[in-house]
């Protein structure tokens, strides 16, 4: 099985086992007590979200992390005594190397940021969409017959020109 999506894995001390994310996809994932498992598992996971969004005719995301460049996985790294000391401390305490405990905050750190990016975008798209049903809501209620006293009569128009409105929209 083949795609173009990548994959990072990593070790979870809270899971004890290999943890496979996909960044293209933030919310999946895929275990395995060895990477070649949690791989294996990762795209057989991608192979049905593709499948899963093609059949409800909704477009894959495009690859945003594909290598164009091969890094060496190093990077060197300053920062204060104070923070490394705590570092060290709470990698200690995991019981894992201090390379692995960094690996592993930074990844964590990086899905959140994908995630509220992701959160931040649907909230946007929420709003949106309820300013276009307030902006309908006002021009049913200018529209609406004066002299109307009763006022279920008036909620019971909106709510059908609402109805109307949202038909047209959706169809």
């Amino acid at each position: 099985m083949h795609n173009k999506y990548s994959i990072n894995i990593f070790w979870s001390e809270e899971d004890d086992c290999y943890v496979a994310t996909i960044p293209d996809f933030p919310y999946l994932s895929a275990f395995g007590d060895t990477q070649e498992e949690a791989v294996a598992d990762a795209q057989k996971v991608i192979q049905m979200a593709i499948e899963s969004l093609q059949r409800d005719g909704i477009p894959l995301p495009e690859p945003k992390y594909h290598k164009t460049q091969e890094y060496s996985g190093q990077v060197r790294l300053r920062m204060p005594k104070s923070l490394h000391n705590e570092l060290v401390l709470s990698a200690e305490n995991e019981g894992v190397s201090l390379n692995t405990y960094m690996v592993s905050l930074l990844s964590k750190n990086n899905i959140a940021t994908v995630i509220q990016k992701d959160i931040q975008q649907q909230f946007n798209n929420l709003i949106e969409h309820q300013d276009q049903h307030f902006s309908v809501l006002r021009r049913n209620i200018k529209k609406r017959p004066h002299g109307s006293e009763n006022i279920d009569s008036d909620i019971s128009w909106i709510d059908e020109s609402l109805k109307e409105k949202h038909q047209i929209i959706v169809h």
